[in-house]
């Protein structure tokens, strides 16, 4: 299996211990169901907090959240998910009975939503996208 290499200081590679592989209705699609590692998850809250409003790309997003904001830099972010990345290949690849191993792949944008009490996000698709993914970093308790 080719496996992405990461650069960081995050030592999240290590932390991956709860993954279910998951298919909805026994067909598909593929699903990676996972947690992603606290020290990753807590800094892309706090980068995220950073972002100023004029980052915002709520007009652009299919979203119906009033706070949405754009990261910037995105190496740190793609180098972080890169253990998730290979983990998701290895279970499509399972799951589809294929070989799959992408020569490349890029982030090409990532943003964060701030969702309140009846805000939503509706179904849409990522038309310029192989692969979407959504990291759920603070969760109210009731839920």
């Amino acid at each position: 299996m080719q496996e992405y290499q990461i650069n960081n200081n995050l030592n999240i590679a290590s932390t991956i211990d709860t993954v279910t592989n998951t298919t909805l209705n026994n067909w598909g699609p593929y699903i990676l169901n996972t947690s992603v590692d606290k020290k990753f998850s807590k800094k892309l809250l706090e980068e995220g907090n950073k972002i100023s409003k004029q980052y915002g790309v709520k007009k652009n997003l299919a979203s119906r959240i009033n706070r949405v904001r754009k990261f910037n830099d995105e190496l740190w972010i793609s180098e972080g998910l890169i253990p998730y990345v290979n983990e998701w290949l290895e279970g499509w690849n399972n799951f589809s009975r294929k070989s799959f191993y992408p020569n490349d792949a890029n982030l090409s944008s990532v943003w964060i939503n701030y969702q309140e009490a009846g805000e939503y996000n509706p179904e849409h698709i990522h038309s310029s996208a192989d692969l979407s993914f959504v990291i759920f970093l603070k969760i109210p308790k009731e839920i």
